[in-house]
């Protein structure tokens, strides 16, 4: 330990059904930093289906009544929301400092004590990884921050309610306030355990949005361009032509930052209508912009439109159809993120963010309301 007077620091964790990694990092993540006498870890139990309540509550309950783990449960959400959540247990924290982990993130002895002696030598600025310089990917939201800082610029955009780009966006909206972004010195300080996309989020909640989708290919995921048009199960549906990068034309200029876009930018958007014979778009204003007409051909179904210029072919692998969901999904964050950063907004969520109901310390007699 340096002479440096400790400040606060907040380790905060939201977990949601994610218990069994939460087990293998959360006790290694106390002892590693037991000897920094200023850390608190927040515990979000984000109405986690799993025994996690049980488990905090028998192997975390000695750290627990020594004030080095705050436990708090909500039962008020019904699916994970990634900005939702890291905002609810940051407003909980009490940390001058405050640092995002993961349920799967390790972090390493004296951690606690580098963000102390960075952010006594650094008044404007914020520390998180670069995943260029050995950091795995899975420690891409370890951000650490004044708790005054995170609050000013509104948190987490909570438009971002599933997976992907809030991390970033924040980190982009931070720079944008004038705080300078500073790399995480060594990838030992902070690990991840290895695993697939799917424990962040739920594909199969993904694809049961999803009615039908139609494609101007049978593989849309590898040609160039396609057009695209996903109708959902509440009648809406999104269209557009998709760039894929990876395969553009050799003559195409600039280095692009995405593999795959929407040309123009954004979705064309409206709502569906299907009949025995035939699909019907509309627009918003419930117009019909398009009528197809079911047809079969090689034994699977296809779309032709009314002046036959278009025709689609229905997208019924399941791979594929994950691969497009997922595409969906990222996508609406990116746009969301993009639209912040040419917009120069650097505050989000109009001052609400991190709302809910929650209980302290498995004391449910009395609810906290953090608005």
């Amino acid at each position: 330990m340096s002479n440096l007077p400790a400040c606060k620091i907040s380790f905060c964790v939201a977990c949601m059904n994610r218990a069994y990694h939460l087990k293998k990092t959360i006790l290694k993540n106390i002892l590693n930093n037991l000897d920094y006498p200023e850390l608190e870890i927040v515990l979000l139990d984000y109405n986690s289906a799993d025994d996690l309540e049980p488990w905090a509550k028998e192997e975390l309950g000695e750290y627990i009544g020594q004030g080095k783990v705050v436990y708090y449960k909500t039962f008020d959400p019904a699916v994970f929301s990634h900005s939702h959540s890291k905002n609810l247990v940051f407003k909980l924290a009490n940390g001058t400092v405050v640092c995002n982990l993961s349920c799967d993130n390790f972090v390493g002895p004296d951690f606690a004590g580098y963000i102390n002696r960075f952010f006594q030598e650094h008044k404007d600025a914020f520390l998180c990884p670069d995943l260029g310089k050995g950091f795995d990917p899975g420690t891409a939201g370890a951000i650490c921050i004044k708790k005054n800082d995170f609050l000013n610029v509104g948190g987490f955009d909570e438009r971002m309610a599933v997976y992907g780009w809030e991390d970033i966006d924040l980190i982009r909206r931070l720079m944008l306030a004038g705080l300078e972004r500073k790399d995480i010195k060594s990838s030992g300080f902070i690990t991840a355990i290895q695993h697939g996309d799917n424990e962040r989020y739920d594909p199969d909640k993904l694809l049961s949005k999803i009615h039908a989708v139609y494609a101007s290919s049978p593989d849309p995921i590898d040609e160039p361009r396609s057009g695209l048009y996903l109708l959902h199960n509440d009648r809406s549906f999104r269209s557009g032509t998709v760039i894929n990068n990876a395969n553009r034309d050799a003559a195409a200029t600039g280095t692009p930052l995405f593999q795959y876009e929407i040309e123009g930018f954004f979705w064309a958007e409206g709502y569906w209508r299907e009949e025995p014979s035939r699909i019907q778009l509309f627009d918003k204003a419930y117009k019909t912009g398009q009528v197809f007409f079911k047809k079969v051909c090689d034994d699977r179904t296809v779309l032709q439109s009314s002046d036959k210029e278009t025709f689609l072919y229905h997208i019924t692998n399941i791979d594929l159809l994950s691969k497009i969901a997922y595409f969906e999904m990222d996508y609406h964050n990116r746009m969301i993120m993009i639209q912040n950063q040419r917009m120069r907004k650097i505050t989000v969520n109009n001052g609400v963010f991190g709302r809910a109901s929650v209980f302290k310390n498995f004391d449910y007699s009395r609810a906290i309301q953090v608005n």
